[in-house]
């Protein structure tokens, strides 16, 4: 989560009880451009919404990520550089988008 808002992105948290459904209407709803999940529950989501957003899946080290477009968190990380700064956001501007339950 920290990552995320120091990135300047928007975090939106998903309840793992989430069918298809529910995890599809707040991807697409949201503007969603990546998500990341293991590979228990990456299975909800739907090839639709997966061709859309960038899915990165966390799991052992060098495991493979679950589908053939996912990334694997891990060895991705490792392989990254440092990034050169950090956003500063304003206290108006939105770090979290929750959904309700409904």
């Amino acid at each position: 989560m920290l990552a995320c808002w120091r990135l300047g992105a928007v975090l939106v948290p998903l309840f793992t009880a989430f069918g298809g459904p529910a995890v599809a209407y707040r991807l697409t709803h949201s503007g969603s451009r990546v998500l990341v999940t293991n590979r228990t529950f990456r299975n909800v989501v739907t090839p639709e919404v997966a061709a859309i957003v960038r899915v990165i899946v966390v799991e052992g080290d060098g495991a493979f990520p679950g589908l053939t477009n996912d990334l694997s968190f891990w060895s991705n990380l490792h392989s990254a550089t440092p990034l050169d700064g950090v956003t500063t956001l304003r206290g108006d501007e939105p770090f979290i988008l929750l959904y309700t339950l409904s």
